[in-house]
Parts: C-alpha cells; structure tokens; sequence
C-alpha cells in the first residue's frame, strides 16, 4: 500500500451543525479509511508504523436517534509494518462512530481507566472531526476481561485451578470470534510440559453473568447426549470461571452441515474437522438435524431461568421495532413493512402469551454440525422461554436463503412434526415463517454486508407474501 495522502471527511450540507456527522459510506470505504488512520493515528501519523492493508471485518449499523447514541459500529482489521524493528503483524480495532461529537469525546473520557498495551498504536484513539472512537484489541469496554483472556501465563493460572493445565504447562492462545461489547471465543492449546499430544480448550466469554446458567445449560444436553442417540451432540462443559465470564469447553469434533447440505456459504470454524460425513443426502441430514433440536424443546424450562422471554410482548415490541427502523431508512420499504406487522400483530399466536417451552433462540444452519451419524449442536448461549415453531421457521428461512432446495426444506418440517407433533403446529409455524423473513430484512440493513441494497426488497417481498397468505389463513 502506498504512503496515503492526508484526507478531511466528506463535506456535509450546507446549513448543517459545526459538528455534523460525515457521511456514514465514509467509514466503510477502505481508501479513505487507510488514509485517516495513516495520517491521523498515533504512531502512524508519526511515521513510526505503515499501513499494508486494511479491512472491514463486520458491520452493525442503527437509524434510532432515541435509543442508540451509536448509528455505526465497526471491527477493522490492520496489516501494519514497525519501521524501526521490521516487525509486521495484524491489529484489530473496535470502532464507534457517535452521532455527536461531544458524546463521543465524552465516552472516551470516561472509559481513561487502565488499558492493555496492544501489539502496533495506542489502546485508545478518538477521532473527533470522525466522531470516531476506536479501541484497540485486546481492549474492548464491554469485555474488560478480554486482556487476561489473551494473555497465556493467565490463561495458563485459571485453567490450573479447574485442572486443565499444570503451572508448567505452555499455552497458546487464539481468539476465534469476537463480538465487540457481548462475546467472544477463544481456543487454547495446552502442551503438557512433558510432552505428548495438546489439550484444546475453549472459552466463551460474555459482556453478562451468564456464564454459569451457560455452563449448567451445555451440562443438562451432554448427559443426554450420552443416554439418548437422537439427541443433539454438543461440546463437553469443563466449569465456569466468574471472574473471567466464561465457560470453559472441550472440543468438538465434526464437520459443517453446511457442507453436507452442499452450501457454499461458510460457518464459524469454531471446532475440528475430523470425521468423515456419512453420505446421506441434504433431507435425511435435515430430518437428523430437526430430531435434535426437538430434543431442546423438551429440555427443562429451569434451563433458560433469568431469560427474557419471547412471548407476546417481546414479538409485538420487536416487530414495531424492526418497522421503524426500515421507516426510518426508506418511506416505501416501512409502508410495506408497516402492512406485514399489522398484519402479525392482529394473528399473533395465543400460545405465546405464556410460552411453556425452552427454544434456541438462534437456530440457523451455521450452529449445527454433523458427527458420524449424528448432530452436533452449538450456541446455546441464547435459549430462552419461547414457541417451538420459532426455531423452526428461523431455520427455514435461512436455509430457503441459502439456496437448500425446497424439498429439504420441508424434510426439516416434516421431520419436526412427526417426531414432536404436540409441539407442532402449522399455523404457528406459518406467524414465525412471516415474522423471522422481515427480521431477515432489517439484517440486511443493520449489517450491511455486501449486496444489501439488492437484497433488502426481495427479502422485503418474501416476507410481505408470506403475511398476506398468513392473513388469508393459508398455514404451511
């Protein structure tokens, strides 16, 4: 990458506040993004540190003035060079772009506590003609424990008292997803300091207490796993530290269903790859994969306790959510998102007035994967009290995007209800259908990956045709 020219952010309307925000596109544009942090960073504006590269490695994007002080948020990752040391690496940055400068300057002030030093910059930069506020890994305000997560002779201490590692030990540490003020998963490798194969751990860490609910809740399906063949495999629970907000996990094995469903899209690459997929086709996989997740819909409700659940409160206050959001980004996409909650909020199903069963809550086909003959499960960070036929629709929604083919898709259906027909229910599972599809439409938006702008109207008509055959009482 060349030595970029220093750059002013782009001019805003005339009339508008000495402050203004720049123009959002801006912060997503890669020349212009290489240009600020070169010329305005510390260490390379100085000269001291090279940009070689620059990425956008995720999006979250907010139209709400009232609630969300933040319409921009951002991870970037930096190839950067050390001049003096010929030393060259990756840093990643947090980024948050505030619709006031003020509010912005004022953020920084308060989070001046102690930092890690991070590998090439300084911990904290605010860019205040920007609005912009970055964090630099391995500091995060809403992860404060992501420093001694990272850090290897920590590492090495806690894993000690829960058994998984001796004082001698070696540790390698390498984070594998991270989600800026929530969550993220790291894995370990343990060398025992005798020799022989490593040990790998992984750790989930949340922004929450949640951890030891988590921990209890992967507890409950491993033993079931073990006394039921049909039952969802997941990856063994090895404790929880509060401390550090995180589960300790062992790994798990398999491949992507992704893979055996013949999608190309790819999956969290959060455990190995290595056993080799049984050759069943894309229906029997989906068939395998709905027995499991029947399986968490007759776990204990106890499970998901200290959850908000998704009754009918949460799905009214999350569809009028979603429709303003889309009015706020264009007046034709929130009258035809308008028609779609009007018409879901007057069919809402009478059975999530109290819901009595325990659901994922995040069930798409990048949480499952295949063992031999078997499911393996993933995420049950999320599970809450809910519908069953939430699940399940999520699921197909996703899969329909994805590209699985029709039959599969109602091979996922199929499979579900004759194996828990008193959980199913077709025309609750044609309400969910309707409302995950304009869920997927403010996704397009909030995360804004590329093809968005194509993908939000087709999404918008998938989900405005479903409501209407919900309307006129057409079930799945």
């Amino acid at each position: 990458m060349n030595q970029p020219a220093a750059i002013a952010p782009r001019p805003v309307p005339v009339g508008a506040a000495p402050d203004a925000l720049p123009d959002l596109d801006c912060y997503t544009d890669l020349d212009t993004m290489a240009r600020v942090f070169q010329t305005r960073l510390p260490g390379f504006a100085e000269g001291q540190l090279r940009l070689e590269g620059l990425q956008v490695d995720s999006v979250r994007r907010s139209t709400s003035r009232r609630r969300e002080p933040v319409p921009l948020s951002l991870r970037y990752r930096l190839e950067v060079s050390e001049l003096s040391q010929s030393r060259r690496g990756a840093q990643s940055l947090f980024g948050q772009v505030w619709r006031s400068r003020d509010e912005g300057q004022a953020q920084a002030a308060r989070s001046a506590g102690p930092l890690a030093q991070p590998a090439f910059g300084a911990p904290r930069v605010f860019l205040p003609e920007w609005h912009l506020l970055l964090w630099a890994m391995p500091n995060d305000p809403g992860l404060p424990q992501m420093p001694r997560l990272l850090d290897p002779t920590h590492v090495r201490r806690r894993l000690a008292c829960v058994g998984l590692a001796g004082a001698a030990d070696a540790v390698t540490v390498e984070l594998l997803r991270h989600v800026p003020h929530s969550r993220a998963t790291l894995r370990y490798r343990v060398q025992p300091a005798h020799g022989g194969a490593p040990t790998v751990v992984y750790a989930k860490t949340f922004a929450d207490d949640r951890a030891a609910a988590v921990d209890a809740r992967f507890g409950h399906f491993w033993r079931l796993a073990q006394a039921d063949a049909q039952a969802p495999l997941v990856a063994q629970p090895l404790g929880h530290d509060a401390a550090c907000r995180c589960v300790w996990q062992a790994e798990a094995q398999g491949q992507p269903l992704s893979a055996a469903l013949g999608l190309t899209v790819g999956t969290e690459a959060c455990v190995k790859s290595a056993d080799t997929v049984n050759a069943f086709d894309a229906a029997e996989w989906l068939a395998r994969a709905a027995r499991a997740l029947a399986h968490v819909h007759r776990a204990p409700l106890a499970l998901a306790a200290g959850a908000r659940a998704h009754d009918q409160a949460y799905w009214l206050g999350e569809l009028d959510r979603r429709t303003r959001k889309l009015c706020r980004v264009d007046a034709d996409w929130g009258v035809a998102a308008a028609d779609i909650t009007r018409i879901l909020a007057r069919r809402v199903p009478a059975a999530l007035a109290a819901p009595v069963h325990l659901i994922h809550g995040d069930c798409h086909v990048d949480q499952l994967w295949t063992q031999r003959e078997r499911i393996v499960m993933f995420d049950l960070d999320e599970c809450v009290p809910g519908d069953p036929m939430e699940d399940l629709a999520a699921c197909a929604v996703k899969l329909e995007q994805a590209g699985v083919a029709a039959p599969a898709v109602r091979a996922w259906i199929d499979a579900y209800a004759a194996f828990a027909p008193s959980a199913f229910d077709p025309s609750r599972l044609a309400w969910h259908r309707a409302a995950q599809s304009l869920l997927q439409v403010t996704r397009a938006f909030v995360y804004q990956r590329p093809g968005w702008r194509e993908a939000l109207p087709q999404r918008l008509a998938v989900a405005h045709a479903l409501a209407r055959a919900l309307d006129r009482g057409e079930a799945l």
